[in-house]
């Protein structure tokens, strides 16, 4: 009589005894871990994981750490962004609820939850507010105030501004330049926002700057990989490069940040017509409605417009002679 044969599960073979799926730990404390370790698999930046911590805290804070996953449903959720209206701004919650709404989905697909109770919830509805550029008088005086560096500092500080308004490269893709990403007048930005590489040009102007620059640069970077060097020669971090114009700002009396700068290189490249597709690749943007979004068309744009193609300008001569020797 042939025996039967017992077949060993994987738990049996390694000594290790896999907890069913019903004791699995859905607290929210240990649900937040468990997305964590996988946007640390992915690969993603540190500033991605630590935004996605800072939304989930908040809905951790609110419910509490040992709160099971499952008890988490739509009204709640929806009592809960009520309440957070009251003390964040209404773009910091649409934010929380676009990253936790990640984070839930995360959760269904492992098979934590059977729903995503987000599903039944709308996000909050943003004012489409104009954001602020640089107007061109301003974009004028700082290259007038810039063009004529005396230090290796000074000059450090022009090809900030100078590649930030070429390029309209983020803060933190301008923060992680390295001598070796330089092909001028090509730069190459390896990881962008979202893991995303592209590549980007400079204008005559800022490629000489470049040159000057990464010709001195030994004297003060402490490291061949520094591309921007603090006066003690170590790397300009984020945080370095926003008080570099922050103190421009103060010096030369008009308010620039990075972001600031990014939405005036957008605009100007509308302005000379550059198609959208080119400008999408540019910006680093994963789809056109990035361009309604962030760029803000202002008066000027839609001055040139009516200038070039009003329609009434457009009419004949002899129509436009007829309707101003009209009398009332």
């Amino acid at each position: 009589m042939a025996k039967s044969v017992v077949r060993a599960s994987p738990s049996a073979k390694t000594g290790v005894r896999l907890p069913p799926k019903t004791k699995i730990n859905t607290s929210l404390r240990a649900c937040w871990h468990l997305y964590r370790l996988e946007l640390v698999s992915r690969n993603l930046r540190p500033k991605t994981i630590e935004a996605a911590e800072y939304c989930s805290r908040k809905i951790i804070e609110q419910f509490g750490e040992v709160t099971p996953i499952e008890s988490v449903d739509a009204l709640r959720l929806k009592q809960f962004f009520a309440d957070q209206l009251q003390i964040l701004s209404p773009q910091t919650v649409e934010t929380i609820f676009r990253k936790t709404k990640t984070w839930f989905q995360f959760l269904v697909e492992e098979g934590l939850i059977s729903d995503n109770p987000f599903k039944s919830l709308k996000n909050i509805k943003l004012d489409r507010t104009v954001l602020p550029h640089l107007k061109s008088s301003e974009v004028e005086h700082l290259l007038r105030q810039l063009s004529k560096p005396k230090t290796i500092i000074e000059l450090r500080n022009a090809l900030l501004f100078f590649t930030a308004l070429d390029t309209g490269m983020r803060l933190s893709e301008l923060a992680s330049l390295q001598p070796n990403d330089l092909d001028l007048p090509q730069i190459v930005i390896r990881r962008g926002k979202m893991g995303r590489g592209r590549i980007v040009c400079v204008g005559r102007t800022t490629h000489k700057l470049f040159n000057r620059y990464v010709a001195h640069l030994h004297e003060i970077a402490s490291k061949p990989t520094t591309l921007w060097a603090s006066a003690s020669g170590n790397s300009l971090t984020d945080r370095g490069i926003q008080l570099v114009f922050r103190r421009m700002s103060s010096q030369f009396g008009v308010s620039v940040h990075p972001h600031k700068i990014r939405r005036t290189t957008a605009l100007q490249y509308l302005k000379s017509k550059t198609d959208i597709h080119t400008l999408r690749q540019l910006m680093g943007w994963t789809s056109f409605e990035m361009i309604q979004r962030y760029v803000a068309i202002d008066a000027t744009l839609i001055e040139e417009a009516v200038s070039s193609s009003s329609p009434v300008d457009r009419m004949s001569p002899v129509s436009n002679r007829k309707a101003l020797n009209r009398s009332i």
